[in-house]
């Protein structure tokens, strides 16, 4: 199969690690760089929404699938995937909302919320300007403040202090930033990413924060073992994922702490430091997926050319002479109006 991935960072270590995993099966594996991407909208109600790399008109025949693997400019990446997925109707691995909702803390932890799913006392604000309220509606100090977006513990802080609370929430309040606040739990400085691909988990691994700091990111110094969840925390991991609407791939963070589990936040571009330290690489996972999925989209709803008329049909009719009819067959990439030249 023909499968692209919407990567700005062709060369970097993981898209190399994906590209090579799906070639070992068999595929073309080919990145878009979709800074380069061009969408094309048409003024036609037959479907002919094209996109371009750069000049290149890309056709919908020679995409089987399509794989999101998008970290910067990620506003414009998930109009390019929209537009893959809905306009030109491509098997995409993850949807434009799901990474949409996964992207923002805040709106995750409301679909998280919506879906009974156990999270932190959290509290959401814009200029947040009543400190002592705020913090004592998540359980008081310490707290965890977090920016709406971020990753890899990037705008994730703890605050300890009324001092620093307060001189905090003013800068927060000053900047017109978006903040949110949670509960502290002692998790003695670890957390848990679960891998869901397909609405099933295939890995778990207990991260622990560098000395020093409470984030346990990898990126951020920290360690990693392979775990066994419990089939409780399994099940919450793949209804974390659905919840946001990335039930196909995600990366779920869950936290043990005060004889529960909770999910702390989903991922729609988890990592591949996890295939490293577990063994378990996840792309085969997704590959797997990806064959499944489009042989029964194939299956059901065989692949049509939306972006070419319909040659075939036009050829049926009976006005048509033999020499346009044998033309059309030949080239059916040509409008029928545009016949008459050549005869």
């Amino acid at each position: 199969m023909n499968i692209y991935v919407l990567n700005n960072f062709p060369y970097s270590s993981p898209t190399k690690r994906l590209i090579e995993t799906g070639e070992k099966r068999g595929h073309k594996v080919t990145v878009l760089e979709y800074d380069n991407l061009y969408l094309h909208l048409s003024d036609s109600t037959g479907g002919h929404d094209r996109i371009y790399n750069n000049e290149t008109r890309l056709q919908i025949k020679d995409i089987d699938a399509v794989i999101s693997r998008m970290g910067n400019n990620l506003d414009y990446g998930l109009a390019v995937l929209e537009h893959l997925q809905n306009n030109m109707k491509i098997y995409c691995t993850s949807s434009a909302d799901g990474l949409r909702i996964a992207a923002d803390k805040f709106l995750t932890s409301q679909k998280l919320s919506q879906s009974k799913i156990q999270i932190p006392k959290t509290i959401f604000s814009y200029k947040p300007k009543n400190p002592d309220f705020l913090v004592e509606k998540v359980g008081g100090l310490p707290c965890i403040a977090k920016t709406i977006k971020g990753s890899q513990g990037v705008g994730v802080m703890i605050l300890e202090s009324k001092l620093q609370t307060n001189t905090t929430l003013e800068a927060m309040y000053k900047s017109d930033m978006q903040l949110q606040l949670q509960q502290f739990l002692d998790a003695k400085a670890k957390d848990i990413r679960v891998i869901v691909v397909d609405n099933k988990v295939v890995g778990a691994m207990e991260r622990t924060a560098n000395k020093g700091d409470f984030r346990a990111n990898l990126s951020k110094g920290g360690e990693g073992k392979s775990i066994e969840l419990t089939q409780d925390e399994k099940d919450m991991a793949i209804k974390a994922a659905q919840a946001v609407g990335l039930g196909s791939f995600a990366g779920v963070d869950l936290l043990r702490a005060n004889d529960k589990t909770y999910c702390i936040e989903v991922n729609g571009n988890p990592g591949d430091k996890f295939i490293e330290i577990t063994g378990i690489n996840f792309y085969e996972n997704l590959f797997e997926m990806i064959e499944l999925n489009t042989k029964n989209n194939t299956d059901k709803n065989p692949k049509k050319d939306f972006d070419t008329p319909k040659a075939e049909i036009a050829a049926e009719n009976k006005w048509l002479s033999d020499a346009e009819k044998e033309f059309l067959k030949e080239k059916p990439q040509h409008h029928i109006f545009q016949i008459l030249k050549y005869l």
